[in-house]
């Protein structure tokens, strides 16, 4: 059982004799009364020139602990981050998608994406935040006013804005099937190539 697991199970634990005591209507013991109960709290220690009584020392025992179990994670994402380099950000999915866009897509080409400071800063393209909306007509219409040219797509394993950007898009290739063209696959990654409107 992990220490969340068990931390939660002491909250819930305390928390079920409190109410328990409460519905008796017994009153709960309060610190003080706890104290002239136990004298030894109250008794004062001294070493190396400090005084402290037993609340004090358990209140700074608990601090060090707490500060001990944190230190590890901490110097372990601490060396993650120093060792993260040119192959860490080659799995990235959202830099794969830009660096092809780079590499394929003419400069002028209007690119959508959800992550677009990142996209923006591999493909060199200017890039047109692709939103989190389920509204077909109304993402057609933004993809066209914007004269968006290639939609990337992410099939991501932790998405921050909610629906998916897959999705979203989805709902969209979905109302108009004959507005986009599948260039390129790979892995977490779709890139749509937006079909120019045939003139009426």
């Amino acid at each position: 059982m992990g220490k969340q697991w068990k931390i939660s199970a002491l909250f819930w634990l305390i928390s079920a004799v409190i109410s328990a005591s409460m519905i008796k209507g017994k009153p709960l013991p309060t610190l003080e009364g706890i104290h002239e109960h136990l004298g030894f709290f109250r008794k004062r220690f001294s070493t190396w020139g400090i005084s402290f009584n037993l609340d004090q020392a358990l209140g700074t025992a608990l601090v060090v602990i707490f500060i001990g179990m944190g230190i590890p994670g901490e110097l372990d994402t601490a060396r993650k981050n120093l060792s993260f380099g040119a192959a860490e950000l080659s799995e990235i999915p959202d830099i794969q998608a830009a660096r092809w866009i780079e590499s394929h897509v003419n400069e002028d080409a209007v690119v959508a994406a959800r992550r677009v400071p990142l996209v923006y800063h591999y493909a060199h393209r200017k890039v047109i935040w692709f939103p989190p909306m389920t509204n077909a007509e109304l993402l057609m219409a933004g993809l066209r006013k914007h004269h968006i040219r290639y939609v990337i797509v992410i099939e991501r394993d932790f998405n921050y804005y909610r629906p998916p950007d897959e999705y979203c898009f989805k709902i969209v290739s979905d109302a108009y099937p004959e507005a986009f063209r599948l260039v390129e696959q790979e892995k977490q990654v779709r890139i749509y190539e937006v079909v120019p409107d045939r003139p009426s």
